[in-house]
This record gives structure tokens, C-alpha cells and sequence, in this order.
């Protein structure tokens, strides 16, 4: 019983760790800045990688951390500007890159 018990903690310890980095395509944040016509470099680049695209204030990707190699491989010709990293939440990575449609949401 006690072996299950580490088990489930060992477990629950890896969810946890998870950590998001917030981005876009580009060298700087100015070209995440969604003037409405949206970003689909960006946009291609997250989905392949295998991020969330959000587009409410600037064009971001939000990663896991471990998958922002291949998120930055997918800008091709473009660098990718990373804009906040290690975030412990993906809500908070969500709120930290603008990802919400309004303010009153804050």
C-alpha cells in the first residue's frame, strides 16, 4: 500500500512541473502586436509545436517550456521572440501574454 501511495505522489509531483513560455514569431514583442489581421507564422509555428495560440492583444504562442525548441525550429525564417519564460501556471501564462479577450476578465 505505501508503494502505491509514493507512486501517486511521484505522479502528482510530474504534473506539476510543468512550466510555459510565452511567445511569438519575430525578433521583438512589436511583432506579436495583433493589428487585427492576426499572426499565422505564429499561429502555424504554436500548433505544430503543439502550443495554444491566442490572439486577443498580441499574436502568442503559450508552450510548455520543454516544447520551445520546436516552437522556435517552426518560425523557419524568423526568430522567435520570447517574451516571459518558466511560468508554473498556464493560466498565468495565459494572463501574463495577454492571451485574454478583455480587461474586465483581470
Amino acid at each position: 500500500m505505501q508503494f502505491k501511495s509514493i507512486l501517486l505522489l511521484a505522479a502528482s509531483a510530474t504534473l506539476a512541473v510543468a512550466k510555459y513560455d510565452v511567445g511569438n514569431c519575430g525578433s521583438s514583442n512589436q511583432d506579436g502586436v495583433n493589428l487585427g489581421v492576426g499572426d499565422s507564422e505564429t499561429q502555424t509555428a504554436c500548433e505544430k509545436a503543439g502550443g495554444e495560440y491566442c490572439s486577443a492583444v498580441y499574436n502568442r504562442c503559450v508552450i510548455e517550456t520543454t516544447k520551445w525548441d520546436a516552437f522556435e525550429k517552426e518560425c523557419e525564417d524568423q526568430k522567435a521572440y520570447k517574451d516571459k519564460s518558466d511560468i508554473e501556471d498556464k493560466d498565468q501564462a495565459k494572463r501574463d501574454g495577454l492571451c485574454v479577450s478583455g480587461v474586465s476578465e483581470w
